[in-house]
């Protein structure tokens, strides 16, 4: 990909706009602030309205009035939900609700497990490519809305308007064709059904008929049955969305295809960011993740898994709010994408400016923003030093979604330095290689190859971070444990006491801190563990009990930190900056000591920095103006120098 080059920046809008009377105004003013395209929504409702019957007017017309502006066109194509599947096929014999495993009652949207669904998406498809398969360059990207709420690569999750339909979140599964399903699922990878009696604690007597799938991790007969629920669960819905992908690219092979997925990836929502990632590289198309809103530091948790997952697999990606975005975060936004490496933006236009009979109204504040911003929406290929990694067991057995305790950590780091977002996945797919230190997400439990690739990581000469959390793996108690300096000797010890630094400790920044308090250490540490932070309380033993340490392996080192990298959330006697001292002296401070360098941190607080090709970039994320590299940045505002 080259770089500068400019993004897609596309802009949403409802559908008909070339017929209201403030459309065409409202579009040479977006293209006059650097737009390249404009969204609307194409449910099949909207195009055939009766069996066989298309009526593609509506659209016809936006196109021209999008030539006339020197825009093109971003069609959403969305089939499954509720409000946007035919009234005649939802009331029809080929139509499957999908039913919630909760209360066994159907919901709007169609089950993904319809046999006579696909077809119908490659019938309508198809007629979709014939119309507009010869429309001269005027379609930008074609976004595919498989299934979810509002077209996202998730299962329902809140319902939409203006529905009357059961609705609620969880899981949705409970059709036969989807039951069916699953128990192939299981057969395929346990073979008969008697291979379930150890790890699902099935009766001895129990068929495959007596095999449902848990509508919570209690109803669960067994962990490792949840955990195989939610395997299923998201790996059908990444069939599903490859299968449209696959159709898609087999229709308009000379179109850009992005996959609409959206949400925080929690297990009831179905998504597999990364995986998604995977099927749509393999098909030729990128994905557009739909969660954003105005929290920096939340957007970069809630995109960065696909943008490193898509960079990766040598695909694309393109960012989308999921409603309102205030004006410093349309510029966090606009940072984020940039610098994450995304081909494309998308924005609303009642976030940018209101349509009135008068003519377009720029929204105060958001369109300034916006247009500050647009000259630094370029497709750039970022250089992450650090990573941070999230167990997907860990997620699935807490119900939780890659913010979830992960968020605190970002809030810890993102001031510090800029850093990539993986999973077991791509873990297992190398992705590993080019880092220099990875900080695990709060997670308890690892599987053992995630396990086995952290400790080749730290062999290597990489620095593995974990806190809070001792690290054990699903299939042999304390698997990751060891890594850390844990042993079946290792004790926790609670209790009120001040911190110290350990003489000598590369902790400089930790030991400007005031006296700092912990209610936890660590007694019976593997003795080749370095001591960085002690507890000054000593018992009987006369060993005061660690608080943090590393212990070097091969070229590099595993550091364990008793409390948590992030500010109250467990250590509620540390002082405030703690867990950013330590996380800044891990960073710097402690590669030297290894015979590395130091991993670059951003100098100027305040300013979030990212090294791209060519260069640094910035954001000012507080609301006065800083000073970097001579220059007075602008509050909410970005910047970029060479080196």
């Amino acid at each position: 990909m080259p770089a500068q080059q400019p993004m897609e920046v596309t802009v949403g809008m409802e559908k008909g706009f070339a017929r209201r009377p403030g459309g065409p105004a409202v579009l040479r003013h977006l293209a006059a602030t650097g737009a390249t395209s404009v969204e609307t929504y194409v449910r099949w409702s909207d195009f055939e309205p009766a069996p066989g019957r298309f009526d593609w007017s509506v659209f016809d017309a936006d196109i021209d009035a999008l030539r006339a502006a020197g825009l093109r066109w971003v069609p959403f194509f969305i089939a499954g939900p509720w409000y946007a599947t035919p009234d005649w096929f939802r009331q029809s014999a080929s139509s499957v609700p999908a039913r919630c495993l909760e209360h066994g009652r159907p919901t709007g949207a169609q089950s993904i497990w319809n046999p006579q669904l696909f077809p119908e998406v490659q019938r309508i498809m198809a007629a979709f490519a014939d119309h507009y398969r010869d429309s001269g360059g005027a379609i930008e990207s074609l976004l595919l809305g498989v299934t979810g709420d509002y077209g996202e690569a998730i299962y329902t999750v809140t319902g939409n308007w203006p529905g009357d339909y059961h609705g609620h979140a969880g899981y949705w599964c409970g059709d036969p064709h989807a039951l069916a399903d699953f128990r192939a699922w299981l057969a395929r990878r346990y073979g008969d059904c008697s291979a379930l009696r150890a790890p699902w604690h099935t009766a001895p007597t129990a068929t495959w008929d007596d095999v449902a799938p848990p509508a919570t991790p209690a109803q669960a007969p067994s962990r490792q049955a949840w955990l195989d629920f939610v395997s299923w669960y998201r790996e059908a819905m990444t069939a599903w969305a490859g299968r449209w992908l696959r159709e898609a690219r087999r229709l308009l092979p000379e179109v850009e295809v992005y996959l609409c997925t959206g949400g925080d990836m929690a297990p009831a929502h179905g998504s597999d960011f990364s995986e998604q990632c995977r099927v749509a590289a393999e098909a030729g198309a990128g994905v557009r993740i739909t969660n954003e809103g105005s929290d920096p530091v939340a957007n970069l948790m809630l995109t960065r898994l696909v943008a490193t997952a898509c960079r990766h697999h040598g695909t694309f990606c393109g960012f989308e709010p999921a409603a309102a975005v205030n004006a410093r975060g349309i510029a966090a936004r606009q940072f984020n994408a940039t610098g994450a490496g995304a081909r494309q933006l998308h924005e609303y236009q009642h976030n940018l400016v209101h349509e009135g009979a008068g003519g377009p109204t720029p929204v105060p504040g958001a369109a300034l923003a916006w247009e500050r911003g647009l000259a630094h929406l370029v497709r750039r290929e970022p250089r992450y030093e650090v990573g941070l990694v999230h167990s997907l067991p860990d997620l699935a057995l807490r119900e939780s979604g890659v913010t979830g305790g992960a968020l605190a950590l970002a809030r810890v780091l993102r001031p510090l330095c800029d850093f990539a977002v993986l999973d077991d996945h791509l873990v297992a797919d190398g992705a590993l290689g080019g880092l220099r230190a990875v900080f695990l997400a709060p997670s308890r439990l690892w599987s053992a190859e995630t396990a086995a690739r952290l400790r080749a990581f730290v062999e290597a000469g990489g620095i593995c971070v974990a806190a809070a959390a001792r690290p054990e793996t699903l299939e042999a108690p304390d698997g990751l444990g060891p890594l850390f300096g844990f042993g079946p000797h290792a004790d926790e010890l609670t209790g009120i006491s001040a911190v110290r630094v350990v003489d000598g400790a590369p902790l400089p920044a930790c030991a400007r801190l005031p006296a700092q308090h912990m209610a936890r250490g660590y007694h019976g540490i593997d003795e080749r563990a370095v001591p960085l932070l002690r507890l000054a309380h000593t018992p009987h033993s006369g060993v005061p009990p660690l608080v943090a340490w590393h212990r070097p392996l091969g070229r590099g080192t595993a550091v364990f930190y008793a409390g948590a990298l992030a500010p109250s959330s467990d250590d509620w006697m540390a002082v405030r900056g703690t867990a950013e001292a330590l996380v800044r002296d891990l960073l710097e401070a402690l590669p030297p000591t290894l015979g590395g360098h130091p991993v670059e941190v951003a100098a100027q607080p305040g300013v979030f920095e990212t090294r791209v090709d060519g260069g640094l970039l910035a954001w000012n994320a507080t609301d006065a103006a800083l000073p970097w590299h001579g220059a007075d940045l602008a509050p909410a505002g970005l910047a970029q120098r060479p080196g």
